[in-house]
Order: C-alpha cells, then sequence, then structure tokens
C-alpha cells in the first residue's frame, strides 16, 4: 500500500481545519441570534435587554444583544439620570445605590474621565455582602489611569 505524500497530507489537513473553523464560528453565530430574554420580558431597548440578562458588550456606549438584535444604551449627561440592574442603580455614572434610594441623590453636573471608565468598565450591581456595589472588569483600572483621548465624545 502505498503511503501519501507529505504535501497532500498538509493540503487535507488544512482544509479539514477551516472547514471546522467555519462551522464553530456559524454555530457560535447561530447560537448568539437565538438567545432568548428571560420569560416574561419583552426585551424593547438596551435596559430591558439588560434586566433579561442578555449578553452585553464591552464597548461604549454599552450594547446588549437579544432575538438577533442589538440594542445600544442610551448615554446622557444628566447627572440624576440613573439606570437600574437586579435592583441597585447607577446615577450618573458616579453613585450606584439600592433602586429605591436613586430618585433622592443628587450629584454635581460635572463628568469626569473616571465616571466615563466607570459606566464603559463596571457594572452597578449586587455585591457578594448584598449591598449595591461596582463590579469592575480588568480594564476599568487601566482606563482609569490612561484615559482614551476621545473619551468625552459620545456624553449628551
Amino acid at each position: 500500500m502505498k503511503s501519501l505524500d507529505l504535501p497532500y497530507v498538509v493540503i487535507i489537513t488544512a482544509v479539514a481545519l477551516i472547514v471546522g473553523g467555519l462551522m464553530g464560528y456559524m454555530i457560535g453565530i447561530s447560537l448568539q441570534q437565538n438567545s432568548s430574554p428571560a420569560p416574561g420580558i419583552t426585551v424593547v431597548d438596551f435596559q430591558t435587554c439588560a434586566d433579561a440578562e442578555n449578553p452585553i458588550m464591552e464597548s461604549y456606549p454599552r450594547q446588549c444583544r437579544a432575538n438577533g438584535q442589538t440594542y445600544v444604551e442610551k448615554i446622557s449627561a444628566s447627572p440624576n439620570q440613573y439606570r437600574t440592574y437586579k435592583g441597585c442603580s447607577n446615577v450618573g455614572d458616579r453613585v450606584c445605590v439600592k433602586a429605591e434610594l436613586a430618585k433622592d441623590v443628587s450629584i454635581s453636573t460635572d463628568i469626569k474621565a473616571e465616571d466615563i471608565c466607570r459606566s464603559r468598565y463596571s457594572r452597578c450591581e449586587p455585591q457578594p455582602n448584598g449591598e449595591c456595589g461596582w463590579t469592575p472588569s480588568p480594564k476599568l483600572s487601566e482606563c482609569i489611569s490612561n484615559p482614551p483621548p476621545d473619551i468625552f465624545d459620545s456624553i449628551d
């Protein structure tokens, strides 16, 4: 029995790897598009998408994907605007408190790079001790110590 020449083995292996990679990519896209919201939650915007615990992309503004649709978070410079997630409210990207206290929080109108970094790379949510607090991502410290030059371009 004659053995296959080395170039044929390399070509066959390369084709198999390419086909396998494409199949994996297509399966990933299909799973991502078929993600469905938690029962009882109708996804209509970024906030309801996040509340339904769909994946949130680390971008600015943040984006959430559900049912093949991408929802973009609306960012505002209004200091007393707040977003609620799992019972905790992020007030103006500066204060993280229990949702029922958010309407009583008043903060200044000065927006700092640190506030935008926190909005991009951390989440106001319940912490292990049960209190509301900021859960940072690995990129938060990097952003605070070296903010991108266009950091203020995305606020209203």
